[in-house]
């Protein structure tokens, strides 16, 4: 897909993602990420010459994210994300600065990103679980929105990093249906 139509389509996506009901920001919200994560790993990462490399960075960034998530609800505090970042390249990878300073910098950022891929994938997961009780309970639903909202906003700022949305600043608040009510 080329990059116009892969931006005109994560756009409407993200827009359906933002303005629509839950059940349309649920139902679209799993593809939107899906979409998000193969475009990092295909387009940023696979076409690193150091892939290999990255790629056992990655597995590393699973099992602590993976470890993260059963331990705490909430690891999106950026605290925390940066001191996992220092522990990763001093530590674990230590990074040879003249690769880290060329183009490979990007696909470090990218597994950056994949790994905020896998923390809003757990809030869409957990928006998911909450929705299928929110037929019996208001706060269920109101656990379902704020795990959505959660989610979007790692999304959002992917989108916005690697320019993936295809709208403008203000175009989005345009095409968001607003319903009034009578008083």
């Amino acid at each position: 897909m080329d990059r116009d139509k892969r931006k005109n389509l994560i756009g409407s996506m993200l827009l359906y993602c933002l303005a629509g009901d839950l059940a349309i920001r649920i139902n679209y919200g799993g593809i939107l990420i899906s979409r998000i994560e193969n475009y990092l790993i295909e387009e940023v990462v696979l076409k690193d010459p150091n892939h290999s490399y990255l790629a056992s960075i990655m597995a590393t960034v699973n099992q602590i994210i993976e470890a993260a998530l059963m331990t705490r609800k909430d690891v999106t505090l950026p605290l925390d994300s940066q001191k996992l970042a220092e522990l990763l390249t001093t530590r674990v990878f230590p990074i040879d600065p003249t690769w880290a300073e060329t183009e490979s910098m990007k696909s470090l950022n990218a597994l950056g990103d994949l790994a905020g891929i896998r923390i809003a994938r757990n809030h869409y997961y957990a928006s998911l679980d909450s929705f299928a009780q929110s037929g019996k309970n208001a706060p269920a639903y109101s656990e379902a929105i704020k795990s959505m909202d959660r989610a979007m906003q790692n999304i959002v700022d992917i989108c916005d990093r690697y320019d993936l949305a295809g709208f403008g600043g203000n175009e989005w608040r345009e095409n968001i249906p607003v319903q009034t009510t009578e008083a």
